[in-house]
């Protein structure tokens, strides 16, 4: 536990200095008290997550922000004097010894029972693998290590939105950092954490090398990139076309665009015929397997999502699936603090759709952006909504979209004429 708490404070140490010091820390309009304000919000939002599914949700091994730390401990006692098996953790399976199998057995999450694309579970467990050996299983320092990463990747998606947006710097910093759900979900030790790290950054290095044309930054580029296909992939799937339609908007002549977007358009009808099956199966099968575990786990906040046998099925399916992400947390089938206080924050959601309409300003310059927070937004929305049956989980999947539906809404409205917002101007 030593060992542990001299690493937290290390880790507090380099980020105390960085935010003093470091120039990506540095934002104009931005004081640095709001920076160390939000980083103190996530980490008191770490904290709570914890204390509630330690002292109130008491199911250890089915809790997520111990399983992966759980399975990582389980593997380095199993390792202990055989430190050929520490290698083989972070090999492709085909390369694993039979006595590193073994010592998988007595882990609970490294193997999935359905695996859709990549098994992110053990993204987790690897990264938290690594870190005991600096924390001596002291969790606080795995905790304080992700939450940490969140907020860097908070501040570089702060740092994309504010390059492309034309909202002021103040109201997208609150939009990163204040929404209750984002702090809460993508705080502490979860899969969230490393999601936002890794999209803040991939979106950053992409703004800086295929907008600015910084080429320096392209092998950060590539590093992020490589990491978004390690865990909840189907988020960077979701990002992909509307990123790449943008970029080309931001560096392409309108008759250029055209020919792109033409050439774009092609390949994807040819790619979505020819993996519509595989999509299909992987979205079906996501979904079977959800309802089973939700069922035996006799979840309480199930929603009705049937299973479809055909891409015409699946189609007819999209409204509700847009309906269980973006309305149906309203009204949660079973009500708890939690569900509560995500009704409350969905009702604030959805009720802000009255601002473009009351104080509409026209953006014309700011479309391709909108358009490409709304397109993720809805492509996000449909993949979730198509997989998910529990709405517990689809308010925690959906966190990662509520950023961009806020910049997506806030970037037609006239903040003039907003009393509130017009104080952040």
């Amino acid at each position: 536990m030593i060992i542990g708490i001299l690493f937290c404070l290390l880790l507090l140490l380099a980020l105390t200095f960085s935010i003093q010091k470091s120039r990506f820390f540095k934002i104009r309009s931005i004081p640095k008290s709001w920076i160390w304000m939000a980083f103190s919000l996530k980490l008191i939002a770490a904290l709570t997550l914890t204390s509630i599914y330690t002292y109130y949700y008491q199911n250890r091994s089915q809790a997520d922000i111990y399983k992966y730390y759980d399975d990582a401990v389980v593997l380095k006692k199993a390792h202990q004097d055989k430190s050929d098996l520490f290698w083989e953790t972070f090999l492709p399976e085909n390369m694993q010894s039979e006595s590193f199998r073994h010592s998988l057995s007595q882990t609970l999450h490294w193997d999935l029972s359905t695996t859709y694309l990549i098994n992110d579970n053990r993204t987790l467990i690897r990264l938290n693998y690594l870190l005991l050996y600096l924390s001596g299983e002291f969790y606080f320092f795995h905790l304080l290590f992700f939450c940490t990463l969140s907020f860097l990747g908070s501040i570089a998606l702060f740092r994309f939105f504010n390059a492309n947006s034309s909202l002021p710097s103040q109201l997208i910093f609150i939009v990163v950092f204040g929404v209750p759900s984002l702090l809460f979900w993508s705080s502490a030790l979860l899969k969230e954490s490393i999601l936002l790290f890794t999209l803040g950054f991939f979106l950053l290095f992409a703004q800086k090398v295929f907008i600015k044309n910084q080429l320096k930054f392209l092998p950060l580029f590539i590093v992020f990139l490589f990491l978004s296909f390690t865990v909840k992939i189907y988020v960077f799937l979701a990002l992909a076309i509307p990123l790449l339609l943008y970029l080309i908007s931001q560096r392409l002549s309108i008759k250029k665009q055209k020919a792109a977007y033409s050439i774009i358009g092609i390949s994807l009808i040819a790619l979505f015929f020819s993996l519509k099956n595989k999509l299909l199966i992987t979205l079906k099968e996501k979904l079977i397997d959800f309802k089973a575990i939700a069922e035996a786990a006799n979840a309480g906040s199930q929603i009705y999502m049937p299973t479809y046998e055909n891409l015409s099925e699946l189609i007819q399916l999209i409204p509700l699936a847009l309906y269980n992400v973006l309305i149906h947390p309203l009204i949660p089938p079973k009500w708890s603090l939690l569900s509560s206080v995500a009704a409350m924050e969905h009702l604030f959601l959805v009720g802000i759709l009255v601002l473009p309409i009351i104080a509409f300003k026209k953006q014309t310059k700011q479309l391709p952006f909108f358009w490409f927070c709304i397109s993720f937004v809805l492509i996000l929305s449909c993949l979730i909504g198509l997989s998910t049956p529990v709405l517990g989980a689809i308010v925690r999947y959906k966190v990662p979209l509520i950023p961009f539906y806020l910049i997506a809404l806030l970037t037609f409205v006239n903040l003039n004429k907003i009393p509130l917002l017009k104080k952040l101007k």
